[in-house]
C-alpha cells in the first residue's frame, strides 16, 4: 500500500466532526476506530 502524506496534518479533527454530524451513523452506534491518510475504519456495535 502506498503511504500518503496529508497536506493538512490536522485532518483527523474535521473527519471526526463530519462523522458526528451524520445522525444515522450515530443512531446505529457506529464510530470511527481509525482515521489515517487515505483510510478510515468504522466500527459497529
Amino acid at each position: 500500500m502506498t503511504t500518503q502524506n496529508p497536506q493538512d496534518h490536522g485532518y483527523q479533527a474535521p473527519v471526526h466532526d463530519s462523522f458526528l454530524r451524520q445522525t444515522f451513523m450515530t443512531s446505529i452506534g457506529a464510530g470511527l476506530s481509525r482515521v489515517e491518510p487515505g483510510q478510515v475504519e468504522i466500527e459497529l456495535p
